[in-house]
């Protein structure tokens, strides 16, 4: 499969989005403030990859930087708006592959459901917000001591231990 270019929509002539998955800025003149021209873009962007490891991209329209995730861009710029409750989804569970043909429109049960099957949902351990490990989970449900003594010892509410016990939260254990 070739390499296709496509103005991204809302940004046509600042920069275009690739087939691959890649996003690239236009070249373009433009006038600084002391009234100078210069030639600027024509290069592929790098993008920051996120600690959840979706990819994102910085571009910029009238001096204002934006945010996007460059899957929901690719999507964006070459298949069109998604319809309501639809998201983003990467049919092989890589968040770093964008490609078109890797990437789609689908519903959020949909696109968990294929979180589940790839390994890849973020929950316990893996969830970027984590403060606890399985083993200190199993330990927590074991301990008979009061909710507020063990939330002092791992450091977290007591609300949280309680959720716990209760089979509420890491329910997957």
């Amino acid at each position: 499969m070739d390499e296709y270019w496509k103005p991204i929509p809302g940004y046509h002539g600042l920069y275009s989005a690739s087939t691959f998955g890649r996003i690239r800025s236009e070249p373009r003149i433009t006038i600084q403030s002391n009234g100078r021209k210069q030639r600027v873009g024509g290069r592929v962007l790098r993008p920051f990859v996120m600690k959840a490891g979706y990819h994102l991209i910085d571009l910029r329209r009238d001096n204002i930087a934006t945010n996007h995730y460059v899957h929901r861009i690719i999507l964006l710029t070459f298949v069109g708006e998604p319809s309501d409750g639809q998201e983003a989804c990467h049919n092989d569970g890589n968040r770093k592959n964008n490609h078109l043909i890797n990437l789609r429109w689908d519903s959020r049960s949909n696109n968990h459901a294929d979180k589940r099957r790839h390994g890849t949902i973020l929950r316990g351990e893996k969830h970027p917000m984590a403060k606890l490990r399985e083993v200190d989970v199993l330990a927590i449900r074991a301990d008979p001591r009061s909710l507020s003594v063990i939330a002092s010892d791992y450091g977290v509410n007591f609300g949280t231990i309680g959720g716990i016990k209760r089979h509420e939260s890491w329910r997957f254990l």
